[in-house]
């Protein structure tokens, strides 16, 4: 299955963005990753102008990345992890995660004695975009 890539924006680069450089059309893509005070907006600007900056969309292997174990799949990919995360005044012991590959919105709930409460709802293009949701969702 090939990867698939898309170019950013400019306000999607903050610090901990990861995405691909090159230098010209015949030079091999570099992983690059943002760091504080260490990045030029202007100089972002002109490689994206000129096609020089991709960004790969998020897939399973990401997910995974995020220590999410593959559950299986219908229309969407499943993925579960176990644990001890506080959510308001209760512990949930396993988060579900489901990612539709069509239209890349990720449905992320709380599991409690079966019941699924919604924590995250909406569409996520890239692993930065995944990690910041995670954190600030507490997971």
């Amino acid at each position: 299955m090939e990867t698939k890539y898309y170019t950013p924006e400019t306000e999607e680069f903050c610090v901990g963005f990861e995405y691909q450089e090159r230098g010209n059309i015949d030079t091999e893509w570099i992983d690059m990753k943002c760091y504080a005070n260490d990045f030029d907006i202007e100089d972002i600007d002109t490689c994206l102008e000129n096609g020089n900056i991709r960004v790969k969309l998020l897939d399973r292997e990401d997910i995974e990345s995020c220590l999410f174990k593959y559950t299986g799949h219908s229309i969407d990919e499943w993925f579960e992890m176990e644990g001890n995360f506080q959510i308001g005044s209760w512990t949930s012991y396993k988060i579900q995660l489901h990612y539709g590959l069509k239209d890349r919105r990720i449905y992320i709930n709380a599991i409690d004695c079966g019941d699924e409460h919604p924590l995250f709802e909406g569409t996520i293009k890239n692993l930065t975009e995944l990690r910041k949701v995670l954190k600030q969702i507490g997971i």
